[in-house]
């Protein structure tokens, strides 16, 4: 519930960062065994993510939701795609041309690019079950 479209209204400005961090370090230390840990450790004893990894991931699913057509949104009004001949990945991205100039860095387009063209073995995944799960495994290592 903290972040629920978060990669539509991530919030940028640290004050709203922090209030939501709070929120959830507060929501952690409801079980009395694990009050005394630290926030890291409390939310891999919970089982739960971090806020800002799981925004990241948030970012990285609905990524590849657009480009790989799973959304009812059309890739080219994120994002372009950098060519054929490519090393790493065929499905590495770029910025539209006609944004270059105005957008700023916490938008989804911009935030996304770099880890998603970094991250080759977990993009030219067949579904979505699939990548959540190599994401999520590639993170852990």
């Amino acid at each position: 519930m903290l972040d629920y479209a978060s990669q539509y209204w991530s919030p940028y400005p640290i004050k709203d960062i922090k209030l939501l961090r709070h929120a959830q370090h507060r929501a952690t230390k409801l079980k009395s065994e694990y009050a005394d840990l630290p926030y890291e450790e409390r939310c891999k004893a919970l089982g739960l993510q971090t806020l800002k990894d799981r925004r990241k991931s948030g970012d990285m699913i609905e990524v590849y939701k657009i480009v790989h057509g799973h959304e009812n949104i059309p890739c080219t009004r994120f994002f372009k795609f950098r060519g054929t001949g490519l090393r790493r990945h065929s499905f590495k991205l770029a910025l539209p041309d006609h944004w270059r100039t105005t957008l700023k860095g916490n938008r989804f387009s911009i935030r996304t690019l770099q880890e998603w063209n970094q991250e080759p073995e977990v993009i030219s995944t067949p579904s979505i079950a699939v990548f959540k799960s190599r994401y999520d495994r590639h993170k852990s290592l």
